[in-house]
């Protein structure tokens, strides 16, 4: 389990270390992206994202990471919460302040709820049930069509207004 973790996360990362590690001929550009998250798990809800893009000519490509502010804690368990994701953009065309684009974004959001205070519970055909610690994992996959703009708010910012349309797989382990 920890090695499939693992080479999930690694296969996230490792266009981001490999581009990094390349010298960049002068049509070629690294950036660190910086930005608010929304994070959804029970009593989560925002959180902060950072990444690389590496983008040449009209293609770019970004890799982010996205954590929680801070460990979550509910009056049931302990909330573990981050998302991997990877986008490929094709910019369309050249305007002077905005940077129109169509992408394909695929995100890997890992939710887990530990509760380690134990507890009884009542369940239909089988009465009683007791336990001392229990974890639930619900991973989550998406894959999206991505069509937006991004508006220089000045040298080194900028916002990222978009839309799109996909699919979200979640499974409980």
């Amino acid at each position: 389990m920890i090695i499939r973790k693992t080479a999930l996360i690694l296969s996230f990362c490792l266009p981001a270390i490999f581009g990094a590690a390349q010298k960049a001929p002068p049509r070629k550009k690294f950036a660190v992206l910086v930005s608010p998250a929304l994070l959804r798990a029970p009593g989560i809800e925002v959180g902060g994202q950072a990444g690389l893009q590496y983008q040449k000519g009209k293609w770019a490509l970004n890799a982010e990471v996205a954590f929680p502010f801070d460990r979550t804690f509910t009056d049931f368990a302990t909330i573990h919460a981050a998302r991997l994701g990877i986008e490929i953009k094709r910019y369309v065309k050249d305007v002077p302040l905005v940077k129109p684009y169509v992408s394909l974004q695929t995100n890997y959001a890992i939710r887990q709820l530990v509760d380690t205070a134990g507890n009884t519970f009542f369940s239909a055909g089988s009465g009683w049930t007791q336990y001392k610690k229990a974890a639930v994992s619900a991973p989550i996959f998406t894959t999206a069509l991505k069509w937006g703009g991004e508006f220089e708010l000045g040298k080194r910012f900028f916002m990222d207004a978009f839309a799109g349309a996909g699919v979200r797989f979640t499974s409980v382990a």
